[in-house]
């Protein structure tokens, strides 16, 4: 089943990583990274640069939407499936 999330979350899950493993790695509360990746409120940019380098993926595609299958891989993105 394919479901929509951002692509940090994507691949968060895709490492098998808990919240509170990316938490250790960037030094950012697993709350607020759960928050970010739900995006209920948007990461300073200090932050965000943290999480993007944590998941080796370029700042301005991190909170991009994504489908992934299985809860692991990134399927598409929203702009490539249209």
């Amino acid at each position: 089943m394919r479901q929509e999330v951002t692509r940090l979350r994507a691949e968060r899950l895709r490492r098998r990583w808990t919240l509170k493993e990316l938490s250790r790695r960037t030094r950012i509360g697993d709350a607020d990274i759960s928050k970010i990746e739900r995006l209920r409120i948007a990461p300073y940019p200090g932050q965000l640069k943290r999480l993007a380098k944590a998941v080796n993926v370029p700042p301005a595609l991190l909170l991009e939407i994504v489908q992934i299958d299985d809860g692991r891989r990134p399927a598409t993105t929203s702009t490539e499936a249209a």
